[in-house]
């Protein structure tokens, strides 16, 4: 609770569970139930900045939806990413290694005893680095695009060209 100006108790935060109830408005109970995945926006809006094309950010959404844990890597088979995205394995192993070439993902063997060599690991820290390198940029058009939005247009700021040109392009791009 946070005291309000008027010396009233108010709640400082939304409940928890109200993101979870907000969601299931939108998706219903049951869809939820078979679970979700969490993906940073940013991923998204900066794919085109990250030249990261509809079927390897598809691929890489079907990898993230296995990373459930920071500190446990994702192993989904190539086999289950190619059912699910109606590809072939094939086609799928050459779209991870151009993910790896880009520096996004590192497959890493995965070996279990008395079975052999199992799917492999997928190590996202190259894609979470350019995510957070990228991040700034994108946070401080955010902030430019509040400031234009209170000062009442793009003309109240002074701006300089590069930062005009950054604005634009994001404007355009939502």
């Amino acid at each position: 609770m946070v005291e309000n100006v008027n010396g009233e108790d108010e709640i400082a935060d939304r409940p928890k569970k109200e993101g979870q109830q907000t969601s299931s408005k939108k998706w219903g109970k049951a869809v939820l139930g078979l679970g979700f995945c969490v993906i940073p926006s940013l991923l998204l809006r900066g794919q085109a900045r990250l030249g990261i094309s509809p079927v390897q950010l598809v691929i890489l959404l079907h990898i993230i939806d296995h990373w459930w844990y920071a500190e446990q890597l994702p192993f989904p088979s190539k086999a289950s990413i190619a059912g699910r995205c109606n590809l072939s394995p094939r086609q799928v192993q050459r779209y991870l290694t151009e993910l790896e070439d880009r520096g996004y993902i590192k497959r890493v063997d995965r070996f279990v005893d008395h079975k052999g060599q199992q799917s492999n690991y997928y190590d996202l820290s190259g894609l979470v680095a350019q995510l957070k390198k990228l991040e700034p940029e994108f946070s401080s058009v955010e902030e430019l695009r509040k400031a234009v939005a209170k000062r009442g247009g793009l003309a109240a700021l002074k701006l300089s060209k590069a930062e005009g040109e950054i604005l634009a392009e994001q404007i355009n791009n939502e």
